[in-house]
Formats: structure tokens, C-alpha cells, sequence
């Protein structure tokens, strides 16, 4: 039965303090380490000094995973609720986030489109396209 490893490490600012809490698993091949509550996982590894070099990679800004290791999860449950809040503002000046929002926006627009253009021949239709211009008429108001 061939062995693989995995590290984990717990979600930490502090780079020195993400590193002294990784901890190496040796499991047999197949099985993964337990899913523990604010780390990240990263492997398997084939070997024992793999795991050990991404161990000691954390935190230092290195690319992390190195080539063919595969990143498993990242379960995240923030110690600070109000921190998370802080960070979803800060994102909202990103410009990343407007243009996902504005793809999201017209996928939606080009959907209710192409659903009123097939349905625009039916009596259920029309009437939906009628209750869709009165509540857009009140909107503009």
C-alpha cells in the first residue's frame, strides 16, 4: 500500500505563524487528511520531502502550489465577522468585481431576452409581458 502526504496549515496574517502550525499527513493512497475548520490543504504528495519543502514555502511568497500539486480546499471561517464585512467593501473597489457583476448582468439580460422572444407567441406570455412593462413602467416613475 503506497503512502501520499498532505500538509496542512491554518489560516493565519502572520506567515511565521501559518508555518509552525502545518502539519504533515502520511495517509494511504486514497485517503485525505480531516477537513479542519479555517486551514487549507494542499497535496497529496508522492513523497515525504515534497510535503516538507511546501511546508516550508508557506508564507514566504513563493508559488504556492508547486508544479502538478493540486490545492484540495480551502475551508475559511472567519475569527472576525466584522473583518469579513471590511473585506467585502474593500473588494467592491476592485475593478475585477465590477466586471464579473456586469457579466452576471447581462447574462441575466440576454436569459430574460431569449425566454420573452420564445414565449412572446403565447396568451401566458403576453401576459407576463404585460405585468413586465407595467412593473417596469412603475420603476421609472
Amino acid at each position: 500500500m503506497s503512502v501520499k502526504y498532505w500538509v496542512t496549515w491554518k489560516d493565519e496574517s502572520d506567515s511565521k505563524a501559518a508555518r509552525a502550525s502545518a502539519l504533515i499527513w502520511g495517509l494511504p493512497d486514497g485517503q485525505s487528511p480531516p477537513q479542519l475548520s479555517g486551514h487549507f490543504e494542499a497535496g497529496p504528495f508522492d513523497t515525504r520531502a515534497e510535503a516538507v519543502r511546501y511546508e516550508s514555502a508557506i508564507g514566504t511568497g513563493a508559488i504556492l502550489p508547486p508544479p502538478g500539486t493540486p490545492i484540495v480546499g480551502n475551508i475559511h471561517l472567519p475569527s472576525n465577522p466584522l473583518a469579513a464585512v471590511g473585506d467585502f467593501f474593500s473588494k467592491l473597489g476592485q475593478g475585477e468585481t465590477w466586471v464579473r457583476i456586469a457579466e452576471g448582468v447581462a447574462g441575466g439580460l440576454i436569459l430574460i431576452v431569449a425566454v420573452s422572444h420564445l414565449i412572446s407567441n403565447t396568451k401566458t406570455g403576453q401576459a407576463i409581458i404585460k405585468t413586465g412593462k407595467k412593473a417596469a413602467m412603475a420603476a421609472a416613475l
